[in-house]
């Protein structure tokens, strides 16, 4: 009993069409129940699928505990308030004097799932931005290898026209070490 208690995770035993008779403090706090307020109530009232799913999952699960005596997965659940989260949840056929039990341990995986999802997100956006840096890389290599003085000083000179709202100019560059000016572009002379 007081292993129970103790433990975080939480604990909820069923009877064979899913009613529950026992949970533990850990089921009711993940859940938001006050202790004793699930009692004698379907375990579909945990669950956050729409209701003819929810039937399915929990018969599926039923069935997988009649056949095999355990079943072991993850679950969307609904906290008392509204609030969906999930567990992973550890389900054991249980029989005692004759009639057919259902104990399930479940432990709150939603941080993790949140940080898995979170993770794959970057992932994602992390080979895009490389991505998207390959390809500016080329661009970047292509233009550098198409472009001239004369081309660039063609461009800048036009540029330069519009920006500064004049008629002519003339656009030199002084090479480093060099007193000597080039010009690259003359427009209106």
């Amino acid at each position: 009993s007081r292993v129970l208690e103790s433990m975080r995770q939480g604990v909820s035993v069923c009877d064979e069409d899913g009613f529950i008779l026992f949970t533990n403090p850990g089921e009711d706090r993940i859940f938001g129940y006050a202790p004793g307020e699930l009692l004698g109530r379907h375990v579909t009232v945990q669950n956050a699928y729409p209701a003819e799913e929810n039937r399915d999952r929990v018969s599926a699960v039923i069935e997988a505990l009649k056949r095999d005596g355990v079943w072991t997965g993850e679950w969307q659940n609904r906290r008392k308030d509204g609030s969906a989260f999930a567990t992973f949840s550890r389900n054991t056929a249980l029989e005692v004097g004759g009639h057919q039990y259902w104990v399930c341990v479940q432990e709150d995986i939603t941080q993790r799932k949140r940080a898995e999802e979170e993770r794959a997100r970057l992932l994602d956006a992390e080979r895009n931005a490389r991505a998207t840096a390959e390809r500016l890389r080329d661009l970047t290599l292509g233009l550098s290898e198409a472009l001239t003085t004369e081309g660039v000083g063609e461009a800048a000179m036009r540029q330069g026209l519009v920006v500064l709202n004049a008629d002519a100019g003339v656009l030199a560059l002084i090479a480093p070490g060099n007193s000597e000016l080039e010009i690259v572009g003359s427009s209106g002379y």
